[in-house]
């Protein structure tokens, strides 16, 4: 409906982490005052409905993303990237087009 569209604070194209030490794959996203929605592309880019975070449940932002503890020398985190974190202890990966998008994601978020 229009009425949920008009509150959205920002939305665009991020990519998403698949688990600590997965890839990254694209998906659209819609912040809105109550919720960030995580959308996935198919192949000809039409979105669908994936996730849907409550951000009432989101106890913190963090950027950068802190990079998976590896054995070589730690690297420093990608400007790019954020984490969100919830209460039921999900984590959430996400990687903006440049490291000004993602302060701004950040945020809205926080």
């Amino acid at each position: 409906s229009s009425s949920s569209s008009s509150s959205v604070v920002k939305q665009g194209e991020m990519e998403q982490r698949e688990g600590p030490r997965g890839r990254w794959t694209s998906c659209y996203v819609e912040l809105t005052p109550c919720e960030l929605r995580l959308y996935t592309l198919d192949s000809s880019a039409n979105r669908q409905l994936g996730t849907a975070y409550s951000l009432s449940h989101c106890q913190s932002v963090i950027a950068p993303a802190p990079c998976s503890q590896s054995s070589q020398m730690s690297q420093p985190g990608d400007k790019r990237t954020l984490q969100a974190l919830f209460f039921n202890s999900t984590r959430l990966q996400l990687r903006a087009a440049n490291q000004w998008e993602a302060m701004e994601w950040r945020r809205l978020m926080g």
